[in-house]
């Protein structure tokens, strides 16, 4: 809703209003821009992403995701202006509101968030090997067998058209054999 003046003094008086009455209610705002506040802001997303990128760690502390973009950082004691890198834990958004809901604890992120996130591959490729080899082999066999029902087609196909020439061989040598019977006669 916009409010128009004139420029005669009931309009000046009335605009005057407003706008004291916006600069009054924004005063009153936390975090707005007319905030006066003794409290000096820090960019605790700045200094959470440095710190645990010096670790090579810039993934959600809980389940490892790790698009940069997406992750956020949370405070564990849930108080906005301890900024401090132990309250701090840096969280997928999905993390970030089950850790909020009290579904993930603070002490299982600390925990999670403290330990080392080297992966440890022997873990994760015990049967590689095994399975790469198992998937070569039934690769190999689709395609033997592929081979073979291709072959056999070919031949259907080719015995298909020898037994139409032979019969059509077959019908002219019937029709040959009656003429020379019907001739002999």
């Amino acid at each position: 809703m916009f409010v128009t003046a004139n420029l005669s003094d009931s309009g000046v008086t009335a605009r005057s209003e407003i706008l004291n009455w916006v600069e009054s209610w924004s005063r009153r705002m936390p975090g707005s821009f007319a905030e006066k506040s003794p409290i000096k802001r820090v960019d605790y997303r700045k200094l959470a992403f440095d710190h645990w990128e010096q670790k090579g760690q810039v993934v959600c502390a809980h389940c490892g995701f790790g698009i940069r973009a997406v992750l956020e950082v949370a405070h564990l004691d849930c108080n906005r202006s301890n900024c401090a890198l132990e309250n701090l834990a840096i969280l997928c958004p999905n993390c970030h509101k089950m850790h909020d809901l009290d579904l993930i604890s603070t002490e299982t992120i600390i925990e999670m968030r403290d330990r080392s996130k080297i992966p440890v591959w022997s873990k994760r490729m015990k049967d590689a090997g095994q399975k790469a080899k198992g998937t070569l082999r039934k690769r190999r066999e689709t395609e033997r067998r592929r081979k073979i029902a291709l072959k056999s087609v070919a031949t259907r196909q080719e015995n298909s058209r020898k037994r139409l020439l032979h019969s059509s061989d077959d019908s002219t040598k019937t029709d040959r054999k009656e003429a020379h019977v019907e001739a002999k006669l």
